[in-house]
């Protein structure tokens, strides 16, 4: 039997609350997934402060360091650390992006074959 990303939170650093009640579910993405050795964790904070706290405390200063120059949503809105927390909520943690700034492909190479582009 397979074990999902979800289960294996529940079992290490994304234990749910004692007595299961209902927990925020945290996606991680890129190299705070690879920091946390999952995907997916649940934690009983109340507010993104909070889980800002509780996910250091648990990860380390690196995860720390990453998620500053990041980005947290909760629910699809993006939110900072004064955002309440409900049971139920879900949120992502997103690190920074790069890549891309600075650079426009020429018209030729977004249309190779339209002739009537010039570069």
């Amino acid at each position: 039997m397979r074990t999902t990303d979800r289960e294996r939170s529940r079992a290490g650093n994304g234990a749910p609350p004692p007595g299961n009640l209902a927990a925020v579910r945290i996606l991680l993405f890129a190299s705070l997934r690879e920091i946390a050795g999952t995907d997916a964790l649940e934690s009983s904070a109340v507010s993104v402060g909070d889980l800002i706290e509780e996910l250091t405390a648990r990860l380390g200063p690196e995860f720390a360091r990453i998620l500053r120059a990041g980005a947290i949503v909760v629910n699809g809105s993006t939110a900072g650390p004064d955002q309440a927390l409900s049971p139920d909520d879900e949120v992502g943690l997103l690190p920074p992006v790069s890549g891309g700034a600075g650079m426009r492909p020429s018209p030729r190479a977004l249309f190779p074959h339209d002739a009537s582009r010039k570069e």
